[in-house]
């Protein structure tokens, strides 16, 4: 998990003022990794409670940092897509997605990897992945509004097929 997610998910229990938020975090990070926070800079900190509060996920009202309504709603979609995910990595391997993605698109190929792995897929070479299917409709919407399908195949496959 990034240092923007957890401290997002921070807020949904924790609301304070800065100096509190940054004691308590530190706190909450050493008991969920089990390493010190001092590593994070006050400015990283800073930096990453601004682009929230930009995002409209948290606020700063009266002094206190405390998470939005729009930021409740975003962490109810993030725990619905990791449930979403996690039914998916139960699932028997049994699609294999091919992808040749031009260099002009490398940030959504990244993406696209990235996503692969949290869908439970495992790579067989860089273009070439192995997972469960079918795939979640909203992965593949993102897929469409991305422009990314007229460059990936998928081939239905059973791990007994694989050599």
């Amino acid at each position: 998990m990034s240092f923007t997610n957890d401290l997002f998910e921070f807020f949904e229990e924790f609301r304070g003022p800065y100096r509190v938020v940054r004691y308590y975090y530190s706190n909450h990070y050493y008991q969920i990794h089990q390493t010190p926070a001092q590593r994070i800079a006050d400015t990283t900190f800073r930096v990453t409670l601004s682009r929230l509060k930009q995002r409209g996920l948290i606020a700063n009202t009266r002094g206190a940092w405390h998470i939005t309504a729009l930021g409740k709603r975003e962490l109810l979609k993030r725990a619905q897509s990791r449930t979403e995910q996690v039914d998916i990595r139960k699932k028997q391997k049994s699609l294999i997605i091919i992808f040749d993605i031009p260099e002009s698109l490398k940030a959504k190929r990244n993406w696209l990897r990235t996503e692969l792995v949290a869908l439970g897929f495992e790579m067989l070479q860089k273009s070439v992945w192995f997972g469960p299917g079918p795939l979640p409709r909203s992965f593949l919407d993102k897929l469409k509004n991305l422009d990314l399908l007229p460059y990936i195949k998928f081939l239905d496959a059973r791990e007994s097929d694989i050599i």
